[in-house]
C-alpha cells in the first residue's frame, strides 16, 4: 500500500520495526548459536524428558481419573451418604468450636518484641491483667431534680466518699466485716496476703482501698515500731498498737473519721474518683475555665483489680464448665481462666450479694448519665477540629484555640442521641481491658454464628439461583462446602486449636472457594456433556442420513457422564488442583512465624489450610457424585428481554436491594449502594450472558487502553501506598460490637479520667543487695531516685501520671493515737525525710532528741511493714532468699505509668519521651537492664504494658501486611513458573494480580477504611483468591491455544464461570453488611470490590498482557501484527440441545 494511503502511526511503527531489524538479526544469531552449543543441546534433551514426563503423567492421571469417577458415577448415592456420615463423625464437634475461640489479651501479643518480653517478666509475680468496677452514684446523672423530683429519674447527691458507698466497695472487695465467711460472701479479694493463689486477686486499688489502708495503717505502723524501733526489738506482740482505736481493715462507721482520711490520702484518691459533672476537656459553663464545672461532688469511681495470669488452682468458685466435658486432661471437667473469673465476679456482684449491704449492686440508671455525652460531645468537636487540624490529639481542650470550631448545639444534640442509644447504665459495671476483649470475642462468635453465617447462606443461594436458574445447583455447590465447614471447625476442637475473633473472617473465605471450586466443575460437566451431546448429534445424523439406524440420545448415557467427568477432571479439575495448591502455598505464608507475630493471624492461616484441602476433596469427589445423582442439566436460556430492559430490571432490582438496606439501618448508605450496585451487576450479567463475548473481545481490540488504564491506576495506588497502609491502628467504637456496656465503660474511663492504660516499668536492685539495714528496694536512696524519676521525669510526660512505692508513702498518714492522746500525725514520706533523723544528737534541737531512741534505717522498715500486704504484692516482688538478713528481703519494685487510650500516632511519641528517660545515658543492656536511676547495682526496665504493647501490636501488623504480602507473592510467582513452566504466563499472572493489591489504597481511602487485623491479611486474602481467576483463565488459554480468536473464547467461556464464583463469594461476603459492627461491614465492602477488580484483571489486564506480549514479539521477530483477530474468525457458540434431546 502506498504511504499516502496509509495513516501516520501505521507509517511510524513500520518505520520503528525496520530500525530494530538489525537488532532482531543479532538476536536470532545469538539465540541461534546458543542452539547449536552444548547448552542448547542439554536444553532440549531437559526439555524432551519433561515433555515425556508430563505425556506419562497425564496418561497415568486419566487413568487413574477413569477408575476413580467409573466408581464414583455406579454408586453416587453410595458415595455421598458415606461422606455425610463422615462429616457427622467429624462436624459433630463444630458446635463446640466457640470454646476454642481466646479472648485473653496475652494472645495478641507480638511474638519478638521487646514490651512482650518485659510484659512476660511482670507477670511472673505480678498482675498484667486488669479488671475494674466502675462505680457511678445517683449524682452522676445528667438531669437536675425539679421540684417535685427524686432519684433515679434526676441527680441525687451521693458522694462517692459516703460511708454508705465506700462500704458497699469494701464489702465488694472483702475487709473486715466478711472476711472468713467464704464463697460469695467473702468477697472478691478475701485472701489480702496470698497473690493471687487462692481467691485469683493479686491487689485491689480503690478509693476504699486507699482509705482502709490510711485507717488501719497507724496500727500496723505501733506494732512495726515496737518490733524495730524499740530498744527490746523484734516484739511480736504489739502491746502497743492495741491501743489504737483503729486497727481494722475496714471503711468507719464514723463519716467526720472517713473526711479525715480523704484529706490526707487526696493526692492519691483524686485518681480514683471523679465529678463527671466536668469532663477535664471541655468548658461546660462557658468561662473559659475547664476544672470548675462540677457541683463538686465526686460522683464515679473505679476500682482497679490486678488479676493472677494463670488461675489454675485458685477458688473452686472461680471456674467454669469445660466445653469437652470430663476427659483425661481435665477429670473434673472444670477450667479455670479469666473468663471463669469475670462470670464468677458478676455473679458475686449482681446475684449473689445481699441488696441490704449493696444496695448500688442491683441500681440501674434509666436516665443518661453526664460522662456519656460529655464524651460524645468532645468525640464530635474532635472529630469536627481534625477537618482543620488533622495532626489534633485526642486530648486537645474544645473551644481553648479559637482556630478551631466551638462546641455547638449540634454537637450536645447529637451527643444526646448517640449516648441514649446506648445501653442503659447500671450503678456498677464490669470494665477494663481483660473483659471487654472476652465480650468483644464473644459478641463476634455470636455475630459469625447467628447473622453472618445464616445470611450468607441465603445470599449464596439467591445468587446461585439468579446465575443457573436451576435449584439443584445450590445442593449440587453448597452440600460440600457446609460440609466442608462442619469438618474445619470440627477439626479445631478435635486438634485442640486456639483460635481468635478473627476466624470470622475465615468461614466466607472458605465459602468463596468452595463455591469457586463446586462451579468451575459443575460448569465445565456440563460444557463437556453438551459438546459429547452435539457430537453424538452430529453421528446420529449422518446415520440417519445415510439409512442406518439411530438410538436416542441420553444426557446420563454412563459412558457419556463418566467421560464428560473424566475431561473435567483432566482440565478444569487440573485447574482446581492448581489453585488449590497455590491458595495453600499463598495462605501457607500467615503462618509463617517469622513474618507474621500476631498470633491470631496466624490462626487463620491455619484453618484456611485446613479448609481449602478440605474444601478441595469434597468438591472433587462430591460435586461429579451429586451432578449425577440429581441429574443436573444447565438451563442456558431464561428471561429473554432486549438489552435496555435487562438494564432498566437490573436498576430497579439494585435500587430496592439499596433502600432495603437503609430501611433496615443496617450500614452506612455508600455501603447499601455499593450492595445494591453489586445485586444489580449481578442480574445484568447473568441474564446478558453475551456480554462475556464483547468483554473477551476487549483484550484484543483494546489492548493498549486497558494497559494504560490500569498503570495509571496502579502509579495512583503506589503513591498513596505507604500513607494509607501505614496507618496506626484506630481502636475506634467502629471496630467494636454495639451494646457492650463493658466497652462504653472503658471509654468513659479513659476519657473523663484520662487514664485506663496500664503501663509499667520494673526497678531492680537484687545485685545492690541489703543495705543501710534494709532490704534492697527499701533502701531510702533508691525510693529517693524513683521520686525524683516520678516527679521530674515521667509525670511531666502528657498525658501521663505514674504510681509507686513513694505515692504510697506519700498518701499513708500516721496518726498514733494512744488512749484519745495524739501522738503523731504525718505521712511516711515526711517521717523518712524528717531532719531531726541528722539532728536528734544536736543539744540545740531539742524536738529532735526523741529521734535517738531509732534511727532512719529501722524507720524504714517501719513505714514498709505499715503498709498492708496487699500493698506490697502490688509494687514488690515476694520475699526472696537471696538476702542473708532477718528482715523480709523484696528486691523489686513495680511503678505504674497510667495513660487514657489515645491515637497511636499520639501513643507513640509518648512512649519514646518516657522510654528516653527510662534510658538514661542510653546505654541500656538490653530492655531490662537500664541504668537510669544512677545507683550502682540498681537497673531497670524500659516501659512495658498496655502502651507499649499496643504499639508492638500495631508495627506487628504493620509488618505482617507488608512482608506477608511480598512473600506471597514471590512463591506464588515460583510455584506458578514451576507448574506453568512458563515463567512468562506465571509472571503475567502475578502482575495482574498484584495490579489489584496496589489498587488496595485507593479503596481504603475512598471507603474510610482503617487498618485492622482483617485488613493486614488482604493482600495475601486477594492473591491467594485471584490467583485462582487467573489460573483458569490462563489454563483455559492454554487448552484453546495462544491465538486471538483462543483469548476471546477462553475468557468467553471460562470468563463466564469466573464471574459466577466471584459474585457467589461475593454475596456471601456482602453478608457483612449486615454485621453490628461498622469495621468489619467496610472490611468486607473492601474484600468485596477487590475481588471484583480481580475478576476484571483476570479476565481483561492478563490477556492483554499476553495480546501485548505476541504483538511485540510478532513485530520484533519481523512477522508483522499478530493481532488477527478479525481475520481469524469469530467465536461461535454451541447449540442448544435441550428441545432435541427432551
Amino acid at each position: 500500500m502506498p504511504d499516502d494511503e496509509r495513516d501516520d502511526e501505521a507509517i511510524f511503527w513500520e518505520r520503528f520495526f525496520e530500525k530494530l531489524q538489525p537488532l532482531r538479526e543479532a538476536g536470532q544469531k545469538v539465540i541461534g548459536t546458543v542452539d547449536a552449543s552444548p547448552i542448547g543441546d542439554a536444553a532440549d534433551y531437559i526439555d524432551q524428558l519433561l515433555n515425556a514426563g508430563a505425556k506419562r503423567g497425564h496418561e497415568l492421571g486419566q487413568r487413574l481419573a477413569e477408575f476413580w469417577y467409573s466408581a464414583i458415577l455406579r454408586s453416587p448415592g453410595i458415595i455421598v451418604a458415606l461422606l455425610l456420615l463422615a462429616t457427622a463423625l467429624a462436624g459433630q464437634h463444630a458446635a463446640d468450636f466457640q470454646h476454642q475461640i481466646n479472648g485473653d489479651v496475652e494472645i495478641y501479643l507480638p511474638d519478638d518484641a521487646e514490651s512482650t518480653d518485659l510484659l512476660k517478666q511482670v507477670r511472673n509475680q505480678w498482675a498484667t491483667d486488669i479488671m475494674i468496677l466502675y462505680f457511678q452514684t445517683d449524682n452522676a446523672i445528667d438531669r437536675k431534680c425539679a421540684a417535685g423530683e427524686s432519684p433515679p429519674n434526676c441527680r441525687g447527691s451521693e458522694n462517692i466518699t459516703s460511708v454508705d458507698i465506700l462500704q458497699q466497695m469494701s464489702w465488694l472487695e472483702s475487709d473486715d466485716n466478711n472476711r472468713g465467711l467464704g464463697g460469695y460472701q467473702a468477697g472478691l479479694d478475701e485472701h489480702k496476703d496470698d497473690r493471687g493463689d487462692i481467691d485469683g486477686v493479686i491487689w485491689i486499688l480503690s478509693p476504699s482501698q486507699i482509705l482502709k489502708e490510711a485507717n488501719s495503717s497507724s496500727a500496723r505502723f505501733t506494732c512495726a515500731f515496737e518490733k524495730y524501733g524499740l530498744p527490746t526489738g523484734q516484739r511480736e506482740e504489739c502491746t502497743a498498737a492495741q491501743f489504737n482505736p483503729y486497727d481494722g481493715y475496714s471503711i468507719p462507721d464514723d463519716q467526720d473519721r472517713v473526711d479525715n482520711l480523704v484529706d490526707q490520702t487526696e493526692g492519691l484518691l483524686s485518681s480514683f474518683v471523679m465529678d463527671t459533672q466536668d469532663h477535664p476537656l471541655l468548658d461546660e459553663n462557658g468561662d473559659g475555665i475547664y476544672d470548675n464545672d462540677g457541683d463538686g461532688i465526686w460522683d464515679t469511681a473505679v476500682i482497679i483489680i490486678g488479676l493472677k495470669f494463670e488461675m489454675e488452682g485458685t477458688s473452686q468458685y472461680i471456674s467454669r464448665d469445660d466445653p469437652k466435658g470430663i476427659t483425661d486432661e481435665n477429670p473434673d471437667g472444670q477450667i479455670q481462666d479469666h473468663k471463669a473469673f469475670i462470670d464468677y465476679a458478676k455473679r458475686l456482684i449482681f446475684e449473689e450479694t445481699d441488696p441490704g449491704i449493696c444496695e448500688l449492686c442491683y441500681r440501674q440508671y434509666d436516665e443518661l448519665m453526664s460522662s456519656s455525652i460529655s464524651i460524645e460531645v468532645h468525640a464530635l468537636w474532635l472529630e469536627e477540629a481534625r477537618k482543620k487540624n488533622p495532626n489534633l490529639p485526642s486530648n486537645a481542650k474544645a473551644g481553648a484555640d479559637p482556630g478551631l470550631p466551638p462546641v455547638t448545639q449540634r454537637m450536645i444534640s447529637e451527643a444526646i442521641s448517640i449516648a441514649d442509644s446506648r445501653p442503659d447504665r447500671q450503678a456498677i459495671t464490669v470494665t477494663g481491658l481483660t473483659p471487654v476483649v472476652h465480650d468483644v470475642s464473644d459478641a463476634i462468635y455470636l455475630e459469625l454464628v447467628n447473622t453472618m453465617l445464616p445470611i450468607s447462606g441465603i445470599l449464596v443461594c439467591i445468587t446461585m439461583m439468579i446465575l443457573h436458574r436451576n435449584p439443584k445447583v445450590i445442593i449440587i455447590c453448597g452440600l460440600p462446602i457446609a460440609m466442608s465447614l462442619a469438618i474445619t471447625f470440627g477439626f479445631t476442637v478435635i486438634f485442640d486449636i486456639t483460635l481468635t475473633p478473627m476466624i470470622i473472617s475465615a468461614g466466607p473465605i472458605l465459602v468463596g472457594l468452595g463455591v469457586d471450586y463446586a462451579l468451575h466443575l459443575t460448569n465445565r460437566i456440563e460444557e463437556n456433556r453438551q459438546e459429547l451431546l452435539e457430537e453424538r448429534l452430529e453421528e446420529s445424523w449422518k446415520r440417519n442420513r445415510d439409512g442406518f439406524s439411530t438410538t436416542n440420545l441420553d444426557p446420563w448415557d454412563p459412558v457419556l457422564s463418566l467421560t464428560a467427568t473424566v475431561r473435567a477432571a483432566q482440565t478444569t479439575g487440573h485447574a482446581i488442583f492448581l489453585s488449590a495448591i497455590t491458595t495453600i502455598i499463598g495462605f501457607s505464608v500467615l503462618t509463617w512465624k517469622s513474618l507474621v507475630p500476631i498470633y491470631p493471624m496466624r490462626t487463620v492461616g491455619v484453618t484456611l489450610l485446613m479448609g481449602i484441602a478440605i474444601t478441595f476433596l469434597l468438591s472433587m469427589v462430591m460435586v461429579p457424585a451429586l451432578v449425577h445423582l440429581f441429574r443436573y442439566r444447565k438451563v442456558e436460556h431464561g428471561i429473554e428481554m432486549p438489552m435496555i430492559q435487562t438494564a432498566i430490571f437490573s436498576l430497579i432490582i439494585g435500587g430496592v436491594a439499596t433502600a432495603a438496606l437503609i430501611a433496615f439501618d443496617t450500614t452506612t448508605t455508600g455501603n447499601a449502594i455499593f450492595f445494591g450496585s453489586f445485586i444489580g451487576g449481578t442480574i445484568l450479567l447473568a441474564i446478558e450472558s453475551q456480554i462475556w463475548l464483547k468483554i473477551g473481545e476487549l483484550p484484543v481490540k483494546a489492548t493498549l487502553v486497558v494497559i494504560l488504564v490500569s498503570m495509571v491506576v496502579t502509579a495512583g495506588g503506589v503513591v498513596i501506598l505507604e500513607k494509607e497502609m501505614g496507618k496506626s491502628l484506630t481502636g475506634s467504637t467502629e471496630e467494636v460490637p454495639p451494646g457492650l456496656p463493658s466497652f462504653y465503660a472503658l471509654r468513659e474511663y479513659s476519657s473523663i479520667f484520662q487514664g485506663g492504660q496500664t503501663n509499667m516499668f520494673i526497678v531492680d536492685a537484687e545485685m545492690r543487695g541489703p543495705q543501710n539495714s534494709t532490704s534492697p528496694i527499701r533502701d531510702l536512696p533508691i525510693l529517693d531516685a524513683i521520686d525524683h524519676m516520678q516527679e521530674r521525669k515521667i509525670n511531666n510526660v502528657p498525658q501521663t501520671s505514674s504510681i509507686s512505692l513513694v505515692n504510697i508513702l506519700k498518701a499513708v498518714h500516721v496518726d498514733v493515737n494512744i488512749s484519745g492522746l495524739e501522738v503523731y500525725d504525718r505521712s511516711l514520706w515526711e517521717l523518712l525525710h524528717d531532719e531531726c533523723w541528722d539532728e536528734s544528737t544536736n543539744p540545740l534541737r531539742p524536738e529532735c532528741w526523741a529521734y535517738a531512741a531509732s534511727s532512719r534505717e529501722d524507720m524504714v522498715n517501719i513505714a514498709f511493714d505499715t503498709l498492708s500486704p496487699e500493698i506490697r504484692s502490688m509494687l514488690m516482688n515476694a520475699d526472696q532468699d537471696v538476702c542473708e538478713w532477718q528482715t523480709p528481703c523484696e528486691t523489686k519494685t513495680l511503678v505504674y505509668v497510667t495513660q487514657p487510650y489515645i491515637n497511636l500516632n499520639d501513643a507513640t511519641a509518648l512512649r519514646d519521651a518516657i522510654d528516653d528517660h527510662l534510658d538514661g545515658d542510653g546505654n541500656c543492656a538490653d530492655a531490662m537492664t537500664c541504668y537510669a536511676l544512677g545507683i550502682e547495682g540498681v537497673v531497670n526496665s524500659k516501659l512495658t504494658g498496655g502502651l507499649p504493647v499496643s504499639i508492638d501490636i500495631n508495627a506487628g501488623i504493620q509488618k505482617a501486611q507488608s512482608k506477608t504480602t511480598i512473600a506471597t507473592m514471590v512463591i506464588l510467582l515460583l510455584t506458578m513458573m514451576i507448574l506453568f513452566r512458563s515463567p512468562r504466563l506465571a509472571t503475567f499472572t502475578m502482575a495482574a494480580v498484584a495490579a489489584v493489591v496496589l489498587w488496595q489504597p485507593l479503596l481504603m481511602r475512598q471507603g474510610d477504611v482503617n487498618v485492622n487485623f482483617f485488613t493486614a491479611m488482604i493482600g495475601t486474602i486477594v492473591f491467594g483468591i485471584g490467583v485462582d481467576d487467573s489460573i483458569h483463565i490462563v489454563d483455559r488459554i492454554k487448552d484453546e491455544g495462544e491465538s486471538p480468536a483462543g483469548i476471546v473464547k477462553s475468557v468467553a467461556r471460562t470468563g463466564q464461570t469466573i464471574f459466577e464464583t466471584t459474585a457467589t463469594t461475593c454475596a456471601g461476603l456482602s453478608a457483612g453488611l449486615f454485621v453490628a459492627i461498622p469495621g468489619l461491614q467496610n472490611f468486607f465492602v473492601l474484600m468485596m470490590s477487590l475481588l471484583i477488580l480481580a475478576l476484571l484483571t483476570s479476565s481483561i489486564l492478563l490477556p492483554s498482557f499476553i495480546v501485548a506480549w505476541h504483538e511485540l514479539r510478532s513485530r520484533l521477530m519481523g512477522q508483522g501484527p499478530w493481532l488477527d483477530y478479525e481475520d481469524s474468525g469469530a467465536l461461535e457458540t454451541s447449540a442448544v440441545l435441550e428441545a432435541t434431546l427432551d
